[in-house]
């Protein structure tokens, strides 16, 4: 969905997907360091990208964000907010990914989150929000927690065990540092 929600912090700055990024995600989101974190864990063509982008603008209630390292000058990565309830109040987060490898293992993904949830629960209005993630992605996991994240339940996929979390607007505590 167009929109033009946007934060920026000390680190890093969020701001809506643009077509002109749409080729760089999909590089990043098909190297086999990240794709296989993600439910649909193929490649993704130029043409399935771009299709995936045009049919996201028709979306209501669909917000992907581009990842912008202010230290690096350059975008990192993405994530996304969506599946809102049909209160307004819950929405899942992600298709979360620090794509660029100059930029992981920074802290950068924790800021990244940490600057989404403000957007959830500030401008959004969200009182939850919540997310699935493969148990074995210790990184993602790792960032989660850090965020204030709970682990609600884990189970078992047709792939492997997954993880649901969640997060209230009560729990969460922002700082930009």
């Amino acid at each position: 969905m167009e929109h033009s929600y946007s934060i920026k912090t000390d680190a890093v700055s969020l701001f809506p997907l643009k077509r002109e990024d749409i080729q760089i995600v999909r590089n990043w989101r098909n190297s086999d360091n990240i794709r296989f974190c993600f439910v649909n864990s193929g490649i993704i063509s130029a043409e399935q990208q771009e299709q995936w982008y045009v049919s996201y603008l028709n979306k209501a209630k669909d917000f992907t964000f581009s990842i912008f390292d202010n230290q690096l000058n350059k975008i990192i990565g993405m994530c996304a907010l969506y599946n809102f309830s049909d209160d307004n109040l819950t929405a899942e987060f992600g298709r979360f990914m620090i794509g660029d490898p100059d930029a992981r293992g920074k802290g950068i993904g924790v800021e990244a989150l940490k600057a989404a949830l403000k957007i959830s629960f500030d401008i959004l209005k969200l009182e939850k929000v919540v997310l699935e993630v493969y148990s074995d992605n210790l990184p993602a996991l790792k960032t989660y927690l850090k965020c204030g994240f709970r682990i609600v339940e884990t189970y078992m996929s047709e792939r492997a065990e997954l993880t649901r979390m969640i997060i209230s607007k009560e729990e969460f505590v922002y700082n930009d540092k």
